[in-house]
């Protein structure tokens, strides 16, 4: 049987030795690392049953309880790893409990209880367990408890270097830096870029931060600027031929053309004296 059955039988009293606690009007789970709490694995078995350890841990309207598998008990029949960390939802009024939730108990593993709206800052988170220590042999294991913490609505979130700064982080919620920490001037840097950005995407043309020495155009529309050719690549270098090798050059012939006029001319020629 679970914790809350053997609760509402009788069967358990949470009053002996500490059986179950509670950690529902805890501040401490609102603390970095929450409230840390060793539970002692639960049998299961029916009876008057009375035990000097802790059996299972209550915030609000969740029981959390430990369960590990045994050859012959009741738990026989869990999957591996054998050990598993068990929560329950137990709203008011309601006979029969509701399984909320059931993971490995295995260092380091962590489960949210719902969804935590990290945009709602003004309500608490839903319940955070993290496995911290797992003993096989005594048959325990330490786990933490903690929730994100709500906000006042009358509580203003700004940026200041005379009282510090406080910081809202998702997940976890608000934190204060103090007026000394050099992360205030991060901050204010980043909340100075972010205004930036903002300005940028509701400002005009006219508004917009322009280089020196440069007008704005005076008119509704901008102008549409020409597109601007890239430049004309250098022309290529003339390629000179090559010199001649003196192997290639061509010789010299004699001509085999007749002089002219020809010594014997093949016509009569005229002798001297004689008309």
């Amino acid at each position: 049987m679970c914790v809350p059955n053997l609760l509402r039988t009788g069967w358990l009293d949470p009053e002996a030795g500490g059986a179950v606690h509670d950690l529902t009007d805890s501040s401490g789970v609102f603390l970095p690392g929450g409230v840390v709490v060793e539970l002692t694995a639960q049998t299961g078995a029916p009876g008057a049953l009375t035990t000097s350890e802790t059996l299972a841990v209550k915030v609000a309207d969740v029981i959390v309880e430990y369960r590990v598998r045994r050859d012959g008990g009741a738990d026989r029949g869990l999957p591996n790893p054998g050990r598993w960390v068990v929560a329950h939802r137990c709203p008011t009024g309601d006979p029969l409990p509701e399984l909320a939730d059931a993971f490995p108990a295995e260092v380091g593993t962590w489960k949210v209880l719902g969804e935590d709206n990290v945009f709602d800052i003004f309500h608490a988170g839903p319940l955070q367990i993290l496995v911290m220590a797992v003993n096989e042999e005594a048959g325990t294991v330490g786990l933490a408890f903690s929730r994100r913490p709500a906000r006042p609505p009358d509580q203003q979130v700004g940026v200041g270097t005379s009282d510090g700064v406080l910081v809202f982080i998702p997940g976890v919620g608000i934190k204060p830096i103090p007026p000394h920490s050099p992360l205030v001037g991060v901050v204010e840097r980043v909340a100075a870029v972010h205004t930036l950005h903002q300005a940028q995407l509701l400002a005009t043309e006219a508004e917009l931060p322009r280089p020196h020495g440069t007008r704005p155009h005076r008119g509704g529309r901008p102008r549409e600027q020409s597109p601007v050719s890239p430049p004309s690549p250098p022309p290529p270098p003339s390629k000179r031929p090559a010199p001649s090798s003196p192997t290639s050059a061509t010789t010299a012939r004699p001509s085999t053309t007749p002089p002219w006029p020809p010594s014997n001319p093949p016509w009569p020629q005229r002798r001297p004296g004689r008309t």
